[in-house]
């Protein structure tokens, strides 16, 4: 699962947002296409490019890009995050 963080533990998932949608398929870029509806990204042995949108406003610094990974059967879900400029 595809999240927004930002440092005060607030997390934002991604928004279909139909302006944008639009607007960056005009100009040839394709969205991101998730698995399991929206709730996980592809397995971690494929790749493909895209684009995410998120409807975020107010937040407090740092932002962090984040990938959920919940396990199938069970188990504690792990989070990775990557620093936003």
């Amino acid at each position: 699962r595809l999240l927004l963080i930002e440092g005060a533990g607030q997390e934002f998932a991604p928004k279909t947002l139909d302006n944008i949608l639009a607007a960056m398929t005009q100009w040839g870029f394709t969205p991101f296409a998730v698995a399991n509806n929206g709730s996980s990204i592809p397995a971690s042995h494929t790749s493909k490019p895209g684009w995410v949108a998120f409807d975020v406003y107010n937040v407090t610094p740092p932002l962090y890009f984040a990938d959920r990974v919940v396990p199938v059967e069970g188990g504690t879900p792990s989070t990775y995050k990557v620093a936003l400029p």
